[in-house]
């Protein structure tokens, strides 16, 4: 038979049983909650670390690839300054640049800077004074391209394969193509050397010829 001092005695056992489970399951709920903690930190960390991973290795490559493109640019200012061509020859326009441009459609042809200027004297005793320039500054010539035309270019290659290409024509010609003056009218090559004053392009590239 069970006395109430007996029941009594189960309810307060049955109490402290209860307490206790329920402060182990507090006790666990807020470990959980700082590994959570710990775990969500930990991963913002991690994010971090590789974001700025990311960053400084695109930054480095930036740095590499601009730096390559200024020694390239340096290059070409060189060339240019190598001929030496003084005042008499007046820079019209320029366009240099020390990134390598490919061709959308043909990657094997890169673009290639570009001075035009303006020359006081016969196209012929221009093309003879730059030639003897591009030789000085370390360039043989390889070919004529469209020889005998109003426009032949004249094509130069140094020891380093960088190619310089120069061609000369009348300022009528070019004043026709631009404003179309109608006052040149092409004969021949020896009329054409024998006309003044000149419109004078080089061009510089590095790399290849296939402009």
């Amino acid at each position: 038979m069970v006395t109430k001092k007996t029941a009594l005695k189960k309810t307060k056992r049955t109490q402290t049983k209860a307490k206790r489970a329920r402060s182990r399951h507090i006790s666990k709920t807020d470990t959980h909650f700082l590994i959570k903690r710990s775990l969500l930190s930990y991963a913002v960390l991690v994010f971090l670390f590789f974001a700025l991973l990311s960053m400084s290795v695109y930054l480095v490559d930036r740095m590499i690839v601009e730096n390559s493109h200024h020694r390239r640019h340096a290059q070409i200012v060189s060339i240019y300054r190598d001929l030496n061509l003084g005042e008499n020859y007046r820079p019209i326009s320029s366009n240099i640049f020390g990134d390598k441009r490919v061709y959308s459609w043909d990657k094997h042809r890169s673009y290639a800077s570009v001075v035009t200027y303006g020359h006081n004297a016969t196209v012929g005793d221009t093309v003879k004074e730059l030639s003897e320039k591009a030789k000085k500054a370390g360039f043989v010539q390889q070919k004529i391209e469209y020889e005998g035309s109003s426009s032949p270019v004249y094509e130069f290659k140094n020891d380093k394969g960088n190619w310089l290409r120069i061609r000369a024509i009348p300022k009528a010609d070019r004043d026709d193509a631009i404003y179309g003056t109608k006052t040149y009218q092409f004969v021949n090559a020896e009329t054409t050397n024998a006309m003044a004053p000149t419109h004078v392009e080089i061009k510089v590239n590095l790399d290849d010829n296939n402009e």
